[in-house]
């Protein structure tokens, strides 16, 4: 028997893929390299925006004919919608994995269902110097435009010493930089009487020569544990990047949205990493033109950008999901929506480049740890893109920066 994985959507997207492949292959079934070469073809899908659900159900389509498991966030929050583009498609949830091999050698119809195992118990596939190791699945939130609370559910942490262990297991299987990830890294441990900044002090106590990169955190969460958190952050193998989402710089819009924070508590957690580490790296995430959005509204958007200059803004412009309360608004006209996002778009590359051009001429420690097809890059301690000339992968480079782009420097 031999099974295709196609992967779609955010890291913990991958690491079910990881974990579905090591399953796969301890029950004797072979991993193909394509789907031609497949007895059957795993979909793992991705249902966040729109356009994405519009390309998950162009390739459910594609492979429908075929022996096909649709997993991910679709089938769980679309579930009529797979069941009538792939009426044969058995159908599994990111809380039922583990009953992957079940599926493919035809033992069970479906696995749907919020209700899950612990999947830091589950073997992980591991390939090359980047390690991803999920903390917890689903969330405490309740955002008004969010499809993926239908698909993940709460929050369910795992436990610190199971993680630890997951981490010390990769790093001696080779991998340099781990990437620990969930839908709100902020809110680990809340359900277990435990915190992120204890985590990270476990995490950073294995022993080994590695880098931790800590993935989305939730303004609200983050800032009721901030002095905890910067101190946890301050050890020499955590990265000093932030993804912080902010969605919008309006409180109204915000409210609307459902969000558990106002816009002065992102720019107090920003002015506070600042403080601490002057050089962090800060991601942000910004909806544009959601149902309520006025122009007042954006305008306080772009002033706040303007104020805390994060160095990643990942631009969104709405989409509706079905089932979500945002649904039932009314949607602002396309042409203005657009409008917004090239003016968010042109203000980021401003900024970037502005911040990107002081380091021209500076010596930084770059870690190499991808080869792409123009060539090595790495990242500094802070997170910082940097295209190298010559190095080897997980390697420690010292390098002059030479240029700067508004999305990387240059060595």
């Amino acid at each position: 028997m031999r099974a295709y994985i196609e992967t779609y959507g955010c890291v913990a997207n991958k690491v079910d893929s990881e974990i579905m492949t090591a399953l796969l292959k301890q029950a004797g079934v072979s991993i193909a390299k394509s789907p031609a070469n497949a007895d059957v073809i795993i979909l793992n899908t991705c249902a966040v925006k729109s356009r994405t659900e519009l390309r998950m159900v162009k390739l459910v389509k594609k492979y429908s004919k075929r022996r096909l498991i649709v997993a991910g966030c679709l089938p769980q929050a679309r579930r009529k919608l797979v069941r009538k583009l792939a009426p044969s498609a058995k159908l599994l949830s990111p809380a039922k994995i583990d009953r992957i091999c079940e599926l493919v050698l035809g033992k069970r119809k479906d696995a749907l269902g919020l209700k899950a195992g612990d999947k830091s118990f589950f073997p992980q596939a591991r390939w090359g110097l980047i390690s991803r190791i999920l903390i917890s699945e689903g969330c405490l939130g309740s955002c008004s435009y969010c499809i993926t609370k239908l698909a993940r559910g709460n929050l369910r942490s795992f436990s610190r010493e199971r993680i630890a262990s997951n981490v010390a297991a990769a790093i001696s299987n080779g991998a340099r930089e781990v990437w620990l990830t969930s839908q709100d890294c902020a809110v680990y441990g809340i359900d277990r009487k435990d915190s992120l900044a204890n985590l990270l002090e476990t995490v950073t106590s294995v022993s080994g020569d590695f880098m931790v990169r800590v993935g989305m955190a939730n303004p609200s969460f983050f800032l009721k544990g901030l002095k905890a958190n910067l101190k946890a952050w301050s050890s020499p193998k955590v990265f000093k990047f932030f993804h912080l989402p902010l969605q919008s710089g309006s409180d109204s819009v915000l409210r609307h949205m459902r969000r558990s924070y106002r816009a002065r508590d992102f720019e107090k957690v920003v002015k506070a990493i600042r403080k601490k580490f002057p050089t962090a790296y800060i991601s942000t995430d910004i909806i544009v033109g959601y149902p309520t959005e006025t122009e007042k509204d954006w305008g306080r958007t772009l002033s706040l950008i303007k104020k805390t200059r994060p160095e990643i803004i990942n631009i969104s412009r709405f989409s509706s999901r079905p089932g979500t309360p945002a649904a039932e608004l009314k949607e602002l006209l396309s042409r203005d929506v657009k409008g917004r996002s090239r003016e968010l778009t042109r203000l980021h590359q401003q900024i970037t480049l502005e911040a990107n051009r002081e380091w021209i001429g500076k010596i930084l420690d770059v870690f190499v740890d991808e080869r792409t097809p123009k060539g090595l890059m790495g990242r500094t301690r802070d997170y910082r893109p940097v295209a190298v000339c010559r190095g080897k992968i997980g390697q420690w480079r010292r390098v002059r920066i030479a240029k700067a782009t508004s999305s990387y420097l240059k060595e």
